[in-house]
């Protein structure tokens, strides 16, 4: 952790010697490290360093107590939606949510689950919110809903969406309706979320205002990952990792709405109303981020709707596959196996093929369309739209055979644990007297238990012994500054390094190109910064971006590249003079290269030199 936080910046560490030290860092460009303060989850980091606590050791705790809550909150809204659930089962979807792919596939790229920031926590949250109001507890679901508004304000305001959406086919019965506990829920909710969002409304800009729209959007569209997904090529180049795989999910999903008992109806109905809500609010995101003509609306991202859909319909999905394990139908039982496994191994989520599968056998089985539940004609539909799109992208030449799991769900390293799943699943109960002892769904259950645990080590941020070693030298050279160096020394770094370097050196940072052009608008956004940021950028003799306000390509990484490469290029052709003039203009201390950028030493004076960094001091 301390390589990952010495590396890429904007860590808890960060976070809070910036707010309680802020003498080291009057000279620090603002890197954006205390918008996270606005969660009240990175509230604990500062004061965890008052107190003189290990911060690394304190952001693990933080991370094991977000893993647990999710994992958590999942078992709770599986068993609140469904009371006749088996703990075996709700284990299940914990395990498949938190360790698996099955709600990876947003299309805003938010790329859930990873753990260490708030996501863990505010999913969590939203999950509760939206089962206590399924069963009518509002009180407790405006309670919760109020924590989650204070760990992450649109993940609440979703849960609040699907909850209203949930709440409104209970009309229909509205003489059971539960009017006053409604309104005192809805009084708590509203106090609670007010008081929050006027404190943050004092802590910064959240709605754009104070710069031209046309700015904002060309320069944010410019660098962010989520926001404009069509930038990220997510209808195109990309569909196999995000488009498709949400298609394939949201057909699962309908198929197994139509798979519960027939006692839970109200529950269903009132989820498939909620997942419905956020459909729609996915679609108004998405034409927002096209049209974007709203600061307010794009930071809001609605298109981050789908991730609620998934994670609540991921419920249904394991536990209308549970159902198949018992069936006495082996293909049934063998699908189920192989669906449930596969998020655990495939790091895209649920493929096309094998839940084309699964619905195609659903249909077979119920006979004439004219005699299909709605909710397997929904997944009929999209299965056909699924084989629509693979044909378009296939005639217009873009599906690489690299990517061929995507489609298929038959990743080459782990077909045969899939292939065993399947096999194990339709042929377990023929097993005696093994099968009386353990029943199918416990032997999948530790067989997914095992895999998650065989895939923890595949999602570590340094998993190579390059990154590592590239790590240790970072930590090394922000180390050697921290205790060589004056107290509040500002830095000028790489401009390619991002937001690296303040988080172990506890120094200030000149700042980069993300930080000048792109953190200055997007989540507080300052005119005045902004401005000081392309001042600097101009500093390095760059003229201002003019191209980002019409991108020749409709992609992001291109214009992320050029901006951050030409900036990067200029400060390696800066001169020795050059860089003192830098220096002197902007009260720069010391200067960071990247060893293999000046193999025949810096510019100027070093001072500390190892494999992968070299500082040279200014005078």
């Amino acid at each position: 952790m301390d390589l990952e936080a010495a590396t890429m910046g904007l860590s808890p560490e960060q976070v809070a010697m910036v707010t309680n030290h802020p003498d080291l860092f009057a000279g620090d460009f603002p890197s954006g490290a205390r918008e996270a303060l606005k969660s009240i989850v990175f509230q604990v980091y500062p004061v965890a360093e008052r107190m003189g606590l290990d911060l690394t050791a304190v952001w693990g705790v933080m991370i094991s107590l977000e893993i647990v809550a999710f994992a958590a909150a999942v078992i709770w809204a599986t068993k609140r939606l469904f009371p006749g659930t088996s703990m075996v089962i709700a284990a299940t979807a914990a395990v498949v949510f938190t360790a698996g792919s099955l709600i990876t596939p947003d299309l805003a790229r938010f790329k859930f689950p990873h753990f260490g920031w708030v996501y863990g926590f505010a999913h969590a949250g939203a999950l509760v919110v939206v089962a206590e109001t399924i069963r009518s507890r509002y009180v407790a679901a405006s309670v919760f809903l109020t924590a989650t508004f204070m760990i992450h304000p649109i993940a609440a305001a979703l849960a609040g969406a699907f909850s209203l959406a949930a709440t409104a086919v209970k009309l229909f019965d509205y003489r059971n309706l539960q009017v006053r506990s409604i309104l005192i829920a809805g009084i708590i909710a509203a106090v609670g979320c007010s008081a929050w969002l006027g404190w943050l409304s004092s802590e910064g800009n959240i709605t754009g205002q104070g710069v031209d729209t046309r700015t904002f959007v060309a320069f944010v569209r410019a660098h962010n990952f989520h926001w404009f997904p069509s930038y990220m090529g997510v209808y195109w180049e990309n569909h196999h990792a995000h488009l498709l795989p949400l298609l394939s999910t949201l057909a699962l999903i309908a198929w197994a709405l139509g798979r519960q008992p027939p006692e839970d109806l109200g529950v269903v109905r009132q989820v498939s109303a909620g997942i419905l809500a956020m459909m729609v609010l996915c679609v108004i995101g998405l034409i927002n981020a096209e049209l974007a003509q709203s600061p307010f609306l794009i930071k809001l991202a609605l298109h981050r709707a789908d991730t609620l859909a998934l994670l609540v319909g991921g419920i249904v999905i394991v536990r209308a596959l549970a159902y198949d394990l018992v069936s006495n139908d082996p293909i049934e039982r063998a699908l189920a196996g192989y669906l449930l496994i596969l998020p655990l191994v495939a790091p895209l989520g649920l493929a096309p093929l094998p839940v084309a599968l699964r619905v195609a056998y659903a249909a077979l089985k119920a006979g004439r369309p004219t005699e299909w539940r709605l909710s397997l004609g929904l997944a009929v539909s999209i299965v056909v739209l699924i084989v629509f799109l693979i044909v378009f992208y296939g005639l217009n030449e873009l599906i690489d055979p690299v990517n061929q799991a995507a489609y298929t769900g038959i990743p080459q390293q782990n077909a045969v644990a899939l292939a065993l799943a399947g096999a194990a699943a339709a042929l377990w109960p023929h097993v005696a007297p093994m099968s009386r002892r353990i029943p199918v769904g416990h032997m999948l259950f530790l067989a997914i238990v095992a895999l998650s645990v065989f895939n923890a080590d595949k999602v570590r941020t340094f998993n190579s012994s390059n990154l590592v070693a590239r790590g240790e030298n970072a930590l090394a050279a922000q180390l050697w500054a921290r205790k060589n160096t004056p107290e509040a020394s500002l830095f000028m770094i790489d401009p390619g390094l991002y937001y690296m370097w303040r988080d172990k050196s506890h120094r200030p940072s000149f700042g980069t190109p993300s930080e000048w052009l792109f953190i200055s608008l997007m989540y507080n956004t300052q005119a005045d910064i902004f401005e000081e940021g392309l001042r600097r950028y101009n500093a390095l003799g760059l003229e201002t971006p003019s191209y980002v306000y019409n991108p020749p390509s409709r992609r992001m990484v291109p214009q992320l590249e050029r901006l951050v490469g030409d900036a990067v290029e200029s400060y390696y052709a800066l001169s020795a003079t050059a860089l003192r003039q830098l220096a002197d203009e902007f009260g720069i201390d010391y200067f960071v290269f990247r060893t293999e950028m000046v193999p025949d030493g810096a510019p100027l004076g070093e001072v500390y030199r190892n494999a992968h960094f070299v500082i040279a001091q200014a005078q």
